[in-house]
């Protein structure tokens, strides 16, 4: 770099000397003009030519000494530049707004620099940080970055920059989305990758108003289908729950209306609409209290609550049920206090040892074991399904709803202890084996 600068700063001062010889060489002509039209054509004096031979010997002679001392004093202040670092060197006079100049654009190159590393460093952060998938791509499909994320959702090891996006899902539906990005537009779809649901979200990358690519955010959405799912079969479950007791009581109260019962069958009917009535008033109880315990919204103090002695009282209240099914009921243990609502966790177990009795045999038992801050319910009946265990807490949800039908109940009993659970910060365990028993822990 420092031989390139020498070299021109010379040649720059021989070319200004070499016109000032060639200005002088002007001058000779004209007088070589003057001297020829005086001696007349055809004859040209020695003393003239030498002249001119010492005149040209003599100017170029200087212009090389000009050059070499004009360039000396300016090459040797280049050549002591840092280029990495201007604001070390000194120069003179000549050179110091060229220079300043440089310094000035070095400085805010640097800092661009600077500025660029940070800002890349911050979108490698939080890009790396995020938990939904991040692919950008340009306009020939190829891959400029992505994150960790996204590696997870497309199950690939190893991504590839300036690989073909294609290649890590090849669906019609995802290569439709990503070319409807590329083309100005909104690309979107929901797909299933790995047992989980994800949406996919695809819009274009503009400059100008000129395309250069497109970005893809992939969500995992599986919990939340999971729950319009659940509050799809709430809504049709209540739907159809609300409308059993409603036809019934309206069947009955118009054929009273009408005259078309007889009178000794008018108090039956009025029994009928009477228990419809009430298994309507629990049910849309249990629907409101689901929604109070959803929201917390319960609206009484948590105080001391003994397990054993709500455990106790619970057993008391089924002993007839149980009797006449000759189904044995026991509760062993000792004192557990536990910080509660006193109704919600007596509701609790009374749903859990009510279904315990319902779903059980002739000659069963159900056992109650308090101790260490948790209450245990086991069962000798039915048992639950190995593919149903993991739904028995939903609302309306039932195993055997032929069974279920026969027994009476809102399909809510366990819903209502689950939200309970949650509610008090308490932990289910279910263990159960079909025609053998159902064992349900919760601890709190």
């Amino acid at each position: 770099m420092k031989k390139r600068i020498s070299r021109s700063v010379f040649f720059v001062s021989l070319a200004v000397n070499i016109c000032c010889a060639t200005l002088s060489l002007a001058v000779l002509y004209n007088r070589f003009k003057a001297v020829v039209g005086s001696a007349g054509a055809g004859e040209l004096p020695s003393d003239f030519l030498l002249a001119v031979l010492v005149s040209a010997v003599i100017s170029f002679a200087a212009a090389l000494f000009t050059a070499r001392v004009v360039s000396k004093r300016t090459l040797k202040e280049l050549n002591d530049i840092n280029l990495d670092d201007p604001n070390d060197s000194n120069f003179g006079s000549e050179l110091s707004l060229l220079f300043y100049k440089i310094r000035s654009q070095n400085s805010q190159i640097q800092s661009q620099l600077r500025e660029l590393e940070r800002s890349q460093q911050e979108f490698k952060m939080i890009t790396e940080n995020m938990s939904e998938g991040l692919i950008i791509i340009d306009l020939k499909h190829s891959i400029l970055s992505f994150n960790r994320s996204a590696k997870q959702i497309f199950g690939v090891e190893n991504i590839k920059k300036h690989e073909n996006v294609f290649t890590i899902n090849q669906s019609e539906r995802f290569e439709a989305a990503v070319n409807a990005a590329l083309s100005g537009r909104h690309g979107e779809l929901t797909m299933k990758m790995h047992d989980r649901i994800y949406s996919v979200f695809a819009n274009p990358v503009v400059n100008g108003e000129k395309i250069v690519g497109a970005v893809i955010v992939v969500l995992d959405v599986t919990e939340r289908e999971k729950g319009e799912q659940l509050r799809r079969e709430f809504t049709a479950n209540v739907s159809h729950e609300l409308k059993t007791p409603l036809t019934s009581i309206s069947g009955f109260a118009e054929i009273i209306m009408n005259g078309i019962a007889k009178p000794e069958d008018v108090r039956h009917f009025a029994e009928n609409i009477y228990n419809e009535s009430a298994r309507l008033i629990t049910l849309v109880g249990d629907i409101i209290k689901i929604s109070q315990l959803d929201e917390g919204l319960v609206g009484a103090e948590k105080t001391d609550v003994d397990l054993l002695e709500i455990a106790r009282k619970t057993a008391n209240s089924l002993q007839s049920v149980a009797s006449k099914n000759d189904i044995t009921i026991s509760v062993a243990g000792e004192s557990s206090c536990v910080k509660g609502v006193y109704d919600i966790i007596d509701e609790m177990v009374y749903n859990l040892c009510d279904n315990a009795v319902k779903y059980n045999r002739p000659g069963g038992s159900v056992d109650i074991t308090v101790e260490n801050k948790t209450i245990t319910v086991a069962d000798t009946g039915i048992g639950i399904p190995l593919s149903s265990q993991p739904r028995v807490f939903e609302r309306f949800y039932r195993v055997d709803k032929s069974h279920s039908k026969e027994i009476g109940g809102t399909g809510l009993g366990l819903s209502i202890v689950k939200h309970a659970a949650i509610y008090h910060g308490a932990k289910i365990d279910l263990e159960s084996v079909e025609n053998v028993g159902t064992k349900i822990k919760i601890s709190f």
